[in-house]
């Protein structure tokens, strides 16, 4: 009669560890690159008071927190050959969290932009990094949710959604740069971070139901 088996599953019987290793490589790379890309924008934003620039930064300081305790749950999982479901959840729920925090905080900053002073940078180093961002962020959201689906780490696909919700708000501070630059409307800035922001916080929302309906 075979046995039955209690808790999560074991890596050596369920998973190929070189996934695990993978997703371990992709969590520690986008720690690196969001550390020093969020600094960067949120640097650039509020010297040129571009609301949608330190919203981006400010989701990257998020997409790193939630890298940092998926990182550590790939690494426990991959010393002992078993993903911990406490931390599997923990990373999730981490990750659900950062989205509304950091969403609501984009929606009450574009908020205030556009009431007080709706003027945006319209910099040469705000597009730079702006498409920069979007470009890595968009490469980083595509891998996370491809082995986050193959792992069926809900953390790494949640993390695979705000890597991607970060390349959205990178592309729209590339467009209301260039959109001030060359047709003077400077709120669109302002405007752009209200829409992402209010995206942030439906994906939040969805992601964090899911974590606790588990």
């Amino acid at each position: 009669m075979p046995t039955i088996r209690s808790g999560p599953p074991n890596l050596a019987e369920f998973d190929n560890p070189d996934l695990v290793r993978a997703s371990l490589r992709v969590s520690t790379t986008s720690v690196g690159w969001t550390l020093l890309a969020s600094t960067a924008a949120v640097t650039i934003g509020f010297t040129g008071g571009s609301a949608v620039l330190i919203a981006l930064g400010s989701i990257g300081f998020v997409d790193a927190a939630g890298s940092v305790a998926l990182g550590y749950h790939f690494l426990h999982g991959l010393r002992h050959e078993r993903l911990s479901e406490r931390r599997e959840q923990f990373a999730h729920r981490a990750v659900a969290l950062g989205l509304l925090v950091v969403g609501l905080a984009s929606v009450a900053g574009a908020t205030y932009r556009l009431i007080v002073n709706p003027d945006t940078d319209a910099s040469l180093a705000s597009a730079l990094v702006a498409a920069v961002s979007m470009l890595a962020l968009a490469a980083l959201a595509a891998r996370k949710l491809a082995l986050g689906v193959r792992i069926r780490s809900r953390g790494l696909i949640g993390d695979g959604h705000l890597s991607a919700i970060g390349a959205i708000q990178a592309g729209a501070a590339l467009g209301g740069v260039a959109i001030a630059r060359w047709l003077g409307v400077s709120w669109a800035d302002a405007c752009a971070a209200l829409a992402v922001g209010l995206l942030a916080v439906l994906v939040g929302g969805l992601t964090w139901k899911s974590s606790v309906a588990r």
